[in-house]
């Protein structure tokens, strides 16, 4: 998923489950007001609709990854303590993706050296590296949007009534699936229990 390890605790777990569903704290798939979208121009409408599709959750997480946890802003920032190790896990992250890139590459070098077997290398990079990446931004994206998103969740501007709330219990969503469906994504959908206990694994 190309994410620094300190950047993410910062943002899922500093800022998500500290501060669930309170606006300008929680990261995760805030909702405007009617007043905050009808001043929205129509091309901001649009990508906000769109970032709440199917598939519009992709490109939200993809940018919300590249924004928050790759290059944050000062409230992620304040939750990272070992900027040093943040740093190095960055470089990490990046000539984790270029070993990748270059090992596809010399891979299908050696196929067509070899057995005579060629290969598009553009094609090849996004079969290989690009689609599984969004692939997974998109499954991130989506349970994300699922998990705190529901016409009885709320989500809260005021910070003294944010307390009042049992926010770590109310302001997810458990959402019942078949089995099957359940037992594919290690019971991903039962949110609650990983807000109630953080230990709990999610997604």
């Amino acid at each position: 998923s190309y994410v620094p390890f300190s950047g993410w605790f910062a943002v899922h777990n500093a800022l998500h489950h500290a501060f669930t569903n309170l606006r300008g704290k929680d990261p995760f798939c805030a909702p405007l007001t009617k007043q905050e979208y009808d001043a929205l121009s129509l091309v901001e409408r649009a990508r906000y609709r769109f970032y709440r599709t199917f598939l519009g959750v992709t490109m939200d997480s993809t940018l919300m990854g590249l924004k928050i946890v790759l290059f944050p802003g000062p409230s992620v920032l304040a939750h990272i303590p070992r900027r040093t190790a943040f740093a190095f896990e960055r470089w990490a992250v990046l000539g984790f993706l270029v070993l990748q890139v270059g090992g596809m590459l010399a891979w299908q070098q050696f196929l067509e050296q070899t057995w005579g077997i060629s290969a598009d290398p553009v094609s090849g990079l996004v079969a290989a590296i690009l689609l599984p990446s969004l692939i997974m931004n998109w499954w991130t994206g989506l349970l994300s949007f699922l998990s705190h998103t529901h016409p009885r969740v709320r989500w809260y501007a005021d910070l003294d009534e944010w307390r009042q709330a049992q926010a770590d219990v109310d302001c997810a969503v458990h959402i019942i699936a078949p089995w099957p469906v359940r037992w594919l994504l290690g019971n991903a959908l039962e949110h609650t229990a990983h807000h109630v206990a953080p230990k709990v694994p999610d997604h």
